[in-house]
C-alpha cells in the first residue's frame, strides 16, 4: 500500500499504517522522500515526488531519516562497496537537503493524524482525494 490504512487486528484491535512516500512514474512505483533516496537522488526529485502527493491525495506524506544520516563524520565501518555506498553516499549534504524540506513545506508529528479516518485496509482500492487516480 503506498497511502495510510488501517488493519483490523484478529485480536480485535486495530493498526494503522502510514507507509513511507512513493512516486508512481510510468506505472512503477519508486522510493521517495526519505532515508537513502533523500541522500542519494537529486533534490528535485524528492521536491517533485512531495508536490505530487500534495496534489493528489489527502493523506500525509511520510518523510523519515535515520539519526545517523545527519552524522557526516561518523566511523565508516568496513563492508561490501554497494553497503558503504548506501550508507555514506551525500551524508555531508544530509543536513542542507532537509533544511531545504523544512524551509519549503509544513510537517507535523504522525499523531496528530491518529485520530483522523483513514481508509480500511483494501489493496483494491487507493485513498486518493477526490475521484484522482494515478
Amino acid at each position: 500500500m503506498r497511502f495510510p490504512y488501517k488493519h483490523h487486528l484478529k485480536q480485535g484491535g486495530e493498526l494503522q499504517e502510514f507507509p513511507p512516500a512513493t512516486l508512481r512514474i510510468a506505472g512503477a512505483i519508486l522510493p521517495a522522500a526519505g532515508g537513502g533516496y533523500l541522500r542519494i537522488l537529486p533534490l528535485g526529485y524528492t521536491h517533485f515526488a512531495i508536490q505530487q502527493f500534495e496534489r493528489k491525495t489527502s493523506f500525509p506524506l511520510v518523510v523519515y531519516l535515520h539519526p545517523w544520516e545527519l552524522d557526516p563524520n561518523q566511523p565508516r565501518i568496513a563492508g561490501r562497496f554497494r553497503s558503504r555506498l548506501r550508507h555514506y553516499t551525500n551524508l555531508s549534504r544530509m543536513e542542507e537537503r532537509l533544511r531545504s524540506l523544512l524551509e519549503r513545506y509544513q510537517f507535523g508529528p504522525l499523531r496528530d493524524w491518529l485520530e483522523k479516518p483513514v481508509p480500511e485496509f483494501d489493496r483494491r482500492t487507493p485513498p486518493l482525494a477526490g475521484a484522482q487516480r494515478h
